[in-house]
């Protein structure tokens, strides 16, 4: 399926208007739509250079304490790197951001991303083709759309790099991730007590996968 189509069908439910897709690849994903009253959203793949990650760090400091606790603060930006450590970094992952202009500042409302995972067992076949997915919406955004449609676009990314499967974890706390999660046909694998690093708490950790 085409990125744009798959977009379209967000627009023939009303939920996006003036839709206009300039990029259909994974690398250099680039596309313009409006929701409601909110403006022109620009949906873009974000690169690691330091304008991009100011606009990360924004973002994350705009959530909500409790989002906050769920999603957690963007990796540290240290360049130059090596080739290799460009690889290591983001040779293996995708990452998107929902972008709104305002005053001649962007800012991110949304962010979402594939990260290929290595051998999850000892002996497993399939390393390499399993991704785990991440995806955070601006709390004022919420309800709007946004998330089902960042899930879409990873797991049309995903089968455009051949992934067999997507697999993300969660804190079952958070309910609002839980039940699109489970809408959108993420099965759980397990369960566990984990110490959120965030909140420095135990909270039950969900792993969740889903086959393409």
């Amino acid at each position: 399926m085409l990125l744009k189509t798959l977009l379209q069908a967000h627009e023939s439910r009303g939920r996006i208007s003036s839709l206009e897709v300039n990029s259909e690849s994974v690398i250099d994903l680039h596309a313009r739509f409006v929701i409601g009253s909110t403006g022109q959203i620009t949906l873009r793949i974000l690169e690691p250079n330091q304008d991009d990650h100011h606009l990360e760090t924004g973002f994350y400091d705009s959530l909500s304490r409790e989002s906050q606790n769920f999603f957690g603060p963007p990796e540290e930006f240290t360049p130059p790197w090596s080739e290799e450590e460009y690889d290591l970094r983001f040779g293996q992952s995708l990452k998107y951001a929902f972008i709104l202009p305002g005053d001649g500042v962007e800012r991110i409302i949304g962010k979402f991303y594939l990260k290929r995972i290595g051998q999850m067992y000892e002996g497993d076949s399939n390393a390499g083709k399993t991704a785990e997915l991440g995806i955070g919406i601006s709390d004022q955004y919420h309800r709007r759309g946004l998330g089902s449609m960042g899930i879409d676009i990873l797991e049309w990314a995903g089968g455009q790099i051949s992934l067999d499967s997507i697999w993300l974890m969660h804190f079952e706390e958070n309910d609002k991730g839980a039940g699109l999660y489970e809408h959108r046909g993420y099965s759980i694998v397990r369960k566990y007590k984990l110490l959120n690093p965030f909140t420095n708490t135990e909270m039950t950790a969900v792993e969740r996968i889903k086959h393409l």
